[in-house]
């Protein structure tokens, strides 16, 4: 891992003491991973951005409860896929669209250790993603 290419630990500890540059850089690594699952389970642009946010919202305001930062991307998987669902009910859109469809794709996006020098956002757009 190079210096360029802090851990998730190291950047969720920045977050927490108060640091900007700690939380962009969480999110430009994770934003590909929320997006393209939002997009992949059906969701429009517009729907996939206010699911963006709203995973974006509830990460900040659970960072310091976090128990196992290098389970940040499931965690992640998990919120973005509530949000969905939650999205889907509140609005009544149709759900074409399931976790099981882009399951194979999620393994090719999240690396098994999500702390590696590429981020999520590059490995969404190599797979194919938004």
């Amino acid at each position: 891992m190079n210096s360029q290419s802090p851990p998730d630990s190291q950047l969720i500890a920045a977050c927490i003491a108060g640091d900007a540059s700690g939380w962009d850089r969480l999110i430009t690594r994770y934003q590909g991973l929320i997006y393209t699952l939002a997009r992949r389970m059906g969701m429009s642009s517009a729907d996939a951005d206010d699911v963006f946010q709203n995973v974006c919202l509830r990460l900040y305001q659970h960072l310091a409860d976090l128990r196992d930062t290098r389970r940040l991307a499931a965690w992640l998987i998990s919120t973005t896929r509530r949000e969905v669902w939650h999205l889907r009910r509140h609005r009544r859109l149709p759900s074409s669209h399931d976790l099981a469809e882009c399951e194979p794709d999620l393994e090719r996006i999240v690396a098994p250790d999500s702390e590696g020098t590429d981020t999520l956002a590059d490995r969404a757009h190599r797979a194919g993603g938004a």
